[in-house]
């Protein structure tokens, strides 16, 4: 989303062993390392609605513009609908997905840090970012948003407080500036909640670098997350999601936070 934000995808993900997937499907298609000419001058996908709405990107890629160009330039983020032919290929490479080292390293290190065993991972999607969208989804204030997360959460957290296990807590609040820093820091002296949070600053991810990390620091989180034996996860994220499915691959246990639809029934009788 931001241009000048950017780190090098091959310093992230394993890119080998995606090709190495693609290649065993006979798909056709390779991600390449680096690119040898300009971006700017790519091609840039033509469409009459904006790239961040567009949900049929497949279309799109199989149009008669786009058939001779190996990179198509998609300068904003896109949400796309995978057809039903590809979906079981596409949960398949989410949950084989290979970080860089580093990575996993540091995920190690947190889990041994705070003895994570058989722990539970609640993740806590409240940053100021997802309250925009869901108040203007739904458009209802952002201060009504942010009443129906926190009591879907803290009810969560009140069934769990009695259960000898060890929450860890997937969340970007307090790491930067949000509205629900000081609310997070409550519910996690309350609940005796466990982030990387506080720590993940020991760490040199990417020599520390002056960019924004919270993706970066979101592979973390995802790692960890992957790893709980129980997760709990919010119904809308697509962070959730993902660890849902590696969840239901490996015949471990989740749950999933009705938020979305709980702010759809309460869109429909206010």
């Amino acid at each position: 989303m931001n241009e000048n934000n950017l780190y090098d995808f091959d310093k992230i993900i394993n890119i080998d062993h995606i090709n190495t997937i693609l290649n065993q499907y006979d798909i056709k298609i390779k991600i390449i390392n680096n690119i040898d000419c300009d971006i700017n001058q790519i091609p840039v996908l033509m469409s009459n609605e904006e790239i961040k709405d567009i949900k049929d990107i497949f279309s799109h890629i199989k149009s008669f513009d786009n058939l001779n160009n190996d990179i198509i330039n998609l300068k904003n983020p896109i949400s796309t609908f995978i057809p039903d032919e590809y979906s079981d290929f596409f949960n398949y490479i989410k949950s084989n997905i290979k970080f860089d080292n580093k990575f996993i390293e540091i995920s190690e290190s947190i889990k041994e840090k705070y003895e994570l065993d058989d722990y539970c991972c609640i993740h806590l999607r409240m940053e100021d970012d997802a309250l925009d969208f869901s108040s203007k989804k739904f458009n209802k204030s952002f201060e009504l948003m942010n009443d129906i997360h926190k009591q879907i959460y803290i009810n969560e957290l009140e069934t769990l407080k009695n259960i000898d296990v060890k929450k860890y807590i997937c969340t970007s609040l307090v790491i930067n500036e949000n509205k629900n820093n000081l609310f997070y820091k409550k519910i996690k002296k309350k609940y005796d909640l466990i982030d990387k949070n506080d720590i993940i600053n020991d760490y040199d991810l990417f020599h520390n670098e002056l960019f924004n990390k919270r993706e970066l620091y979101g592979i973390i989180d995802y790692i960890i997350a992957k790893d709980s034996k129980y997760f709990i996860g919010c119904d809308w994220s697509s962070f959730s999601s993902s660890v849902i499915n590696s969840h239901t691959i490996n015949n471990k246990d989740y749950n999933i936070l009705n938020i979305w639809n709980q702010s759809t029934n309460m869109d429909k009788h206010i």
